[in-house]
């Protein structure tokens, strides 16, 4: 996109509407029908928004021949692009919507690694028998795998996958790896939702957008539930057979993640397959989908190798030194446990004699040594001092890429180390997808955290937690680097990042609330007092959590007690426009507590303090006002109140705001006996009423 564009979208405050120029030339506005017709004929224009400045382009895929409009803007070194739709899509409130999206209300971005299948090694055996299994769950709508760690869940349907993706019939795969912290519902679904645009372009961008823009005190099960209906309803429109894998779903506790889930399975299409791989039984309806057939089930018992199978793993690695009865002997200590295999593998390594090896067969079982001391004394200290030290040093992460291992290890040939570890079957798996990454198993990694507790001290992995925090503070992944310092236990450094988190700037919505009500309660007050700003979202997030609460209560005191530091550190400062949002925040807050006069009194002490520019703020103030101005009788004050916090709303492209205010003018106009004004507020929110689902 050129420096100077030649078509400019613009905002006109004379004329309160946004205006297209060519140069300096007036072309036309957007309200006319000919906004579409210019957009179907041009390609490129510049957005300048009252709040927003980005760049759109049109782009033509060759697939389909389609066009499609896109914004862009360029973010320090980067360049972010967002999708806007056709061009009867592109209106003022998609280009403001978006504009709010480019300008980081959106949620942190999500960690792509995520979606990448692990690396499938050619060595592996083939599992014909359990592959038949899987071919049969194509008939089911879920896929269960439920085993034990290490009983080779993961490996089977990764070689599932690229054994049968050549394959016309078989579904398009995508794959999410779960983790403890995608039990906010809202972090889960974003992440759900996002895989499942690898079967489409744009496919759920709706649902993603309602759940970015919805407030959090609306994101109760039954939002959710409609959040998911919009993907519901675009899946149903795709013809070919997809399935989404869902990996460590015994990580997921949230009792909302599993009613939703449940929501999904019961309303899935029949082109859609789910699989779960968990190590315990989901909280999900399997008894239902018994009965109807809809389930697939195999478990640890169906997982263990047959006595063929450890036949065909282990003579490939020492076909002179393991004779039928050697290899009947392991079948019967190890049960065909996966992960035993492998380290029995690793244990023969050194054996030269059958004499060897079956002394190995009685360490490794009878002395029922933990697997701990295996994975030290036969893994780690077989290796080189220098990658002892890099496993150590590396263990805490959950994935893997050479560059951040680079700046925890002060190395710079972490990619070829993590490269000959993955050869080496040690326990580390490549990512298939882009860029390098890795994860350990998770047995292993659990075993190399001890051990390097034990070795490094907590001191030297604090150091080294720091140093990979200040990693993905560079590379933009905010979540991953307070979580990063969480672990290292540097509260003050969590504390430092999450104030720079754009969504706790201004009046936006606390994106993915759960997760950060998880950080804040990590807090410690000594830290948590010395940001206001955390002070004053930690209030927020306890009166979603638990209103309305009882006049008594110790949330209640624990809020007054933020607020109250909050306003004092601001005081101090002068900082006039971070109070005004502390009095916004208690307003609201007294609405929800039900103190209408408590809330209109604070709403005119913000509204005395907030600056111009802070409009949500503003708009929320004015829609508690005009509510109190209601009930206290005064209507024309209400009306005229109400009908500026409603073009507050309608500039601001805010229809939860605006639907909000709508309702309440409604009611002063009702009260005025203009019944009929109501009516239409109704109809134009809600539609008419033969339309509506009662």
């Amino acid at each position: 996109m050129p420096k100077s564009a030649r078509f400019t979208l613009k905002w006109s405050g004379l004329h309160c509407r946004y205006e297209l120029f060519e140069r300096d030339h007036f072309l036309l506005a957007t309200h006319e029908p000919s906004w579409f017709a210019w957009l179907d004929t041009h390609t490129s224009f510049s957005f300048q928004g009252e709040q927003h400045h980005f760049n759109v382009l049109k782009e033509t895929r060759k697939n389909t021949g389609e066009s499609y409009w896109y914004a862009y803007q360029r973010q320090g070194k980067r360049v972010v692009k967002r999708y806007l739709g056709k061009s009867a899509d592109v209106t003022i409130p998609r280009l403001e919507e978006v504009g709010l999206e480019l300008r980081g209300v959106q949620p942190a971005p999500l960690l792509e690694p995520k979606f990448h299948l692990p690396h499938v090694a050619s060595s592996l055996v083939p599992r014909e028998r359990l592959f038949a299994l899987l071919d049969s769950g194509l008939e089911r709508r879920l896929i269960l795998l439920s085993a034990p760690a290490g009983s080779g869940k993961t490996t089977l349907i990764s070689q599932w996958q690229a054994s049968r993706k050549n394959q016309n019939h078989f579904p398009h795969l995508t794959w999410l790896s779960l983790d403890s912290n995608d039990n906010d519902p809202v972090r889960f679904w974003r992440y759900v939702l996002t895989a499942c645009q690898a079967f489409q372009d744009h496919l759920g961008q709706s649902a993603l957008e309602q759940l970015a823009l919805t407030p959090q005190h609306l994101r109760e099960t039954h939002f959710l539930e409609t959040i998911l209906t919009l993907f519901l309803n675009e899946l149903v429109h795709i013809e070919k057979q997809v399935m989404l894998v869902l990996e460590d779903y015994h990580l997921i506790t949230s009792p909302p993640i599993h009613q939703t889930m449940t929501f999904l399975l019961d309303h899935l299409p029949d082109t859609m397959h789910l699989v779960i791989i968990t190590r315990s039984t989901p909280s999900l309806p399997l008894a239902q989908l018994r009965v109807h057939g809809e389930l697939c089930e195999i478990e640890a018992s169906e997982l263990r190798f047959t006595p063929a199978e450890i036949t065909a793993f282990f003579q490939p690695l020492f076909p002179r030194l393991l004779t039928p009865r050697l290899l009947e002997q392991l079948d019967t200590q190890l049960e065909g446990w996966a992960a035993g295999l492998r380290l029995f593998a690793l244990a023969l390594q050194k054996a030269h004699t059958q004499q060897t090896v079956e002394e190995q067969l009685t360490n490794f079982v009878r002395n029922h040594r933990p697997l701990q001391d295996y994975f030290i004394d036969e893994v780690l200290n077989t290796l080189t001092n220098s990658l002892q030290l890099f496993l150590l040093q590396t263990c805490m992460l959950n994935r893997l890429t050479p560059a951040l291992c680079d700046t925890m290890t002060n190395r710079h040939n972490s990619a070829s180390l993590l490269q000959s570890l993955a050869r080496r079957g040690l326990f580390l798996e490549q990512l298939e997808g882009p860029g390098q990454w890795y994860r350990y198993h998770p047995l292993f990694a659990e075993a190399m955290r001890t051990e390097s507790r034990r070795r490094l001290g907590l001191d030297q992995l604090r150091y080294i937690a720091r140093k990979a925090s200040a990693w993905y503070q560079q590379q933009h992944m905010f979540t991953e680097a307070i979580e990063t310092a969480f672990q290292a236990e540097e509260m003050a450094l969590a504390a430092e990042i999450m104030v720079q988190l754009p969504a706790l700037q201004g009046f936006d919505d606390l994106q993915e609330f759960h997760t950060l009500r998880r950080w804040l309660e990590q807090l410690p007050d000594d830290v948590l007092y010395l940001h206001p700003l955390l002070c004053l979202c930690y209030a927020r997030v306890l009166s979603l959590s638990f209103a309305p609460l009882p006049p008594a209560s110790a949330e209640l005191a624990n809020i007054e007690r933020l607020l109250l530091h909050a306003e004092e550190c601001w005081r101090t400062q002068d900082n006039m426009a971070r109070l005004g949002e502390v009095f916004a925040f208690r307003a609201q807050h007294a609405i929800w507590q039900g103190n209408i006069e408590q809330a209109t009194n604070y709403a005119r002490q913000a509204l005395r303090q907030l600056p111009a520019e802070a409009r949500h703020w503003r708009g929320v103030c004015l829609n508690l006002l005009g509510a109190g101005e209601l009930y206290a009788g005064q209507l024309i004050q209400a009306k005229k109140t109400l009908q500026n916090a409603l073009a507050l709303w309608q500039a601001l492209h805010h229809p939860h705001g605006a639907r909000s205010c709508t309702l309440t003018l409604g009611m002063v106009y009702f009260e005025q006996g203009h019944c009929g004004w109501r009516i239409h507020a109704i109809e134009k929110l809600y539609g008419r009423p033969e339309s509506w689902e009662i």
